[in-house]
């Protein structure tokens, strides 16, 4: 809130330094930030004579949050420059339960007077209040957090936009119909896809549109059985896989189940086959991620032998799951888990492997070879295991792996009383000990 009347030399002053400002960031929450400052104040700058944009040469406004229709009108009239090309709403203060249906239709007609001229749009919050973000046909980048319905001809409508490189959406769960019904050529120029939410429409939309050069895809699907078969989601990646573009690099998933399985230790040999068709990959890949929340998919020795050099420029293979599942696991699926030469043979049939993670590595006597029939992987950098079996072959496991990954990033070490902390520690202390003799050696 202003104390006085501002002078003109204050206006100058203001002005001189306003025109430097290329980008308005706003964090934190509904009460930091612009949220804090008194509608008054937005009155009074609004009505003197700016001839022009508060902030002429503005590019960037992010995280924006106000606090009613009426100021965030005013604010954006201040902001509005010829310059500006990118934007962040966040909109979790609007609400129709709470404010009158004209208020927010006035406020969402001025925003989209504003954001037709955008070239990168993030809405945030609860709900996208009837803004038209399909309309906005000038975009290269839309990020839409909120929950939305995007029927076939608002997807349609995205797949037409000539410059959009990058689309993240999430698609709620109610009851409405995609179809599976392709909707021919579009999204031509789109790089990059995030989607989460409903695995139902997240499959229907990628099957619908099949953009032809995506480079990266990361979902984010979400379950609601307590079957842990998992034929279903074995199902949605076939589905998905095979309309993959060979320009493919990055892929990740993530499988939220609500539930934790309700499983006996004899049933844990019919875990999903997520590798059957992973093969099916395009051959270009360079990412592979895979996450699952209340849900184990266990990789067999043999699943890794299979895929040792599927993919010659991977740089990353991440499989991992959620802590709440580990406990469930017996023993029986872990002594299954790939052998030290099974990884050796996949590491050193991807040459640009940097991050490898796994479920588990079985640490049995007779599966770590003798040291000098170890080869040396030096480009792998970073390796996250959380299970070993047998308890007692977990130093042997750590010298060969120190062997086999000698230029391992160990500074930050967890620790935590678990298996894969000592691990950790005694590959710290392995590492720590060869760097000391050869820095002794070298140094005279």
């Amino acid at each position: 809130m202003f104390s006085k009347p501002i002078t003109e030399g204050e206006w100058a002053y203001f002005h001189r330094f306003a025109a430097r400002v290329r980008e308005l960031q706003v964090s934190g929450n509904a009460s930091q930030g612009l949220n804090r400052v008194e509608d008054s104040t937005w009155c009074t700058l609004a009505r003197h004579p700016l001839n022009g944009p508060l902030f002429p040469r503005i590019e960037r406004l992010i995280n924006l949050r106000f606090s009613s229709p009426i100021t965030s009108i005013t604010q954006f009239s201040l902001f509005l420059s010829p310059c500006l090309r990118h934007v962040g709403l966040d909109m979790s203060v609007y609400t129709t339960r709470i404010l009158p249906q004209e208020q927010v239709t006035m406020f969402i007609l001025e925003v989209a007077s504003i954001v037709s001229q955008l070239e990168s749009l993030t809405i945030r919050g609860d709900d996208i209040l009837g803004l038209e973000f399909w309309k906005l046909s000038s975009l290269h980048r839309l990020t839409v957090e909120p929950p939305s319905r995007p029927t076939r001809s608002i997807i349609q409508s995205l797949m037409g936009f000539k410059h959009l490189r990058s689309l993240s959406m999430h698609l709620t769960g109610e009851t409405y119909s995609l179809d599976n019904e392709a909707m021919g050529e579009g999204f031509l120029q789109l790089r990059e896809l995030h989607l989460s939410g409903s695995s139902d429409k997240i499959r229907s939309l990628l099957i619908i549109s099949a953009p032809p050069s995506l480079e990266s895809l990361d979902m984010e699907m979400r379950y609601e059985s307590q079957d842990e078969q998992g034929d279903r989601r074995v199902d949605d990646l076939s589905f998905i896989y095979a309309i993959l573009p060979p320009s493919m690099r990055c892929f990740r998933v993530v499988f939220h189940n609500t539930h934790l399985p309700r499983i006996h230790n004899a049933e844990w040999t019919h875990s999903p086959a997520f590798f059957d068709n992973l093969g099916s990959l395009p051959a270009n890949i360079r990412r592979l991620s895979f996450h699952f929340y209340n849900l184990y998919a266990y990789v067999k020795d043999e699943h890794l032998q299979a895929f040792k050099a599927t993919w010659p420029g991977l740089t990353a293979f991440m499989f991992t799951y959620g802590q709440k599942i580990r406990d469930l696991i017996p023993t029986e699926i872990v002594m299954t888990a790939p052998k030290v030469s099974t990884i050796a043979a996949f590491a050193t049939n991807h040459p640009r492997l940097a991050q490898l993670a796994l479920p588990a590595i079985s640490c049995q006597s007779c599966s770590i070879p003798p040291l000098l029939d170890l080869p040396v992987a030096a480009h792998v950098k970073l390796i996250t295991v959380p299970d070993f079996e047998p308890d007692d072959g977990l130093y042997e496991l750590a010298v060969a792996l120190d062997r086999l990954f000698p230029n391992l990033q160990l500074d930050t070490v967890d620790w935590e009383d678990t298996r894969a902390g000592v691990l950790r520690i005694l590959l710290l202390g392995l590492q720590t000990g060869r760097q000391s003799v050869a820095g002794t050696v070298h140094g005279g």
